[in-house]
């Protein structure tokens, strides 16, 4: 059973239901979300004990490069869902991420953990 959407210019436009292809691809699509959103809460959790634990600069300085990354690759992830509208606020207001780690989020002068292959 097809639906109707009212496209572009108010023409209606008839659509399909989506193929098992399709239902296939949004269900990763929202698996690597919640993948994005789960690292990111571990490695602030992590940032929080060794904090509460008196670590060393440098290794909370490695954890923070850390968080920004993974905050990155959710913010990315988010908007290839379609959550494009106030993207960050929802963030900032979801997860207590420092404001240090927001400050190195898209940095481009350290390699990347996660390479693309």
């Amino acid at each position: 059973m097809g639906r109707v959407i009212i496209g572009k210019f108010g023409r209606a436009l008839r659509r399909q239901e989506p193929t098992p292809l399709e239902e296939e691809i949004a269900k990763e699509r929202a698996s690597a979300l919640g993948r994005a959103g789960k690292k990111l809460e571990v490695s602030l959790e992590r940032y929080r004990l060794l904090r509460a634990s008196r670590a060393t600069a440098g290794e909370l300085d490695e954890l923070l490069d850390e968080i920004a990354e993974n905050l990155w690759y959710l913010v990315v992830q988010r908007e290839l869902v379609g959550f494009i509208h106030e993207n960050l606020r929802f963030v900032r207001e979801r997860f207590d991420v420092p404001a240090a780690a927001f400050a190195r989020m898209g940095r481009s002068d350290r390699p990347a953990t996660h390479p693309i292959e």
